[in-house]
């Protein structure tokens, strides 16, 4: 078996597994080099509704994210913290409600190497304590995202 196709698998075992403890949604990306190299969802339904009305271009936790990468190598956002503030993100917000994308947790992490790597996460909307529960496993969460990304290190 190829090395992408390992990347494939363990990439989408590692998501469902995150969607078997209460995620909605999980996506996973890695990009080297401002490359993307692994990307892998949970709802390629939102995804490609979402990036059809470039809805990441107005996000306003997209934003937030860009923002923090410039300063920040390694951060987490979660998604109640950051307020809609415009028609647009008001619709975006509203939208992820409605998909049951909420109370989002994202991990991202700039590398030395030129690597960027990002985790989203998302809960129902009545499931208040998701991003704590998300928070509280941090630590096993990134241990085996890290793992997949050594596996995609070794392609690229």
């Amino acid at each position: 078996m190829d090395n992408q196709k390992i990347i494939a698998q363990a990439t989408s075992a590692f998501v469902e597994n995150l969607v078997f403890q209460g995620a909605t949604y999980a996506s996973l990306t890695i990009f080297k080099n401002g490359v993307l190299k692994v990307y892998q969802s949970t709802n390629a339904a939102w995804d490609e509704f979402y990036n059809a009305n470039n809805y990441s271009k107005s996000c306003h936790i997209v934003s937030a994210g860009n923002e923090l990468i410039k300063t920040q190598p390694k951060f987490t956002v979660l998604w109640d913290l950051i307020i809609p503030n415009n028609d647009v993100t008001n619709l975006i917000n509203e939208l992820r409600i409605k998909n049951g994308l909420c109370h989002g947790v994202s991990f991202v992490q700039k590398n030395i190497d030129g690597s960027m790597q990002g985790i989203n996460l998302a809960g129902k909307y009545n499931d208040l304590s998701f991003s704590t529960a998300v928070i509280e496993n941090k630590k096993k969460i990134l241990i085996e995202f890290n793992r997949i990304k050594l596996l995609a290190d070794r392609s690229y």
